[in-house]
């Protein structure tokens, strides 16, 4: 398999936030839990010019939120969410 970097300029992705110490499933749960509650924020997705939403992101961060890997790839927080349009 062939894998392509590419760079994406910054976005907002707004949704639900779990971490490791949650237990299991619980990346599952988030989704559950987004999915949901997404008449809440779906008027602030961004969608193509077909009203087709752009972005769902499963998210993951270090635990100090700064979007480093995972502590020994186990140990960290996961965003279930949404991309949405910029505010300005």
């Amino acid at each position: 398999m062939k894998i392509d970097r590419c760079k994406k300029e910054s976005f907002i992705v707004i949704g639900k936030e779990g971490a490791t110490t949650d237990g299991a499933d619980f990346i599952q749960k988030l989704w559950d839990d987004a999915n949901s509650h997404f008449r809440e924020v779906a008027h602030l997705a961004k969608k193509d010019e077909n009203g087709n939403i752009r972005g769902i992101w499963g998210a993951m961060s270090d635990l100090s939120r700064s979007f480093q890997p995972w502590e020994g790839f186990d140990q960290g927080l996961y965003l279930a969410g949404v991309e949405c349009k910029m505010p300005w």
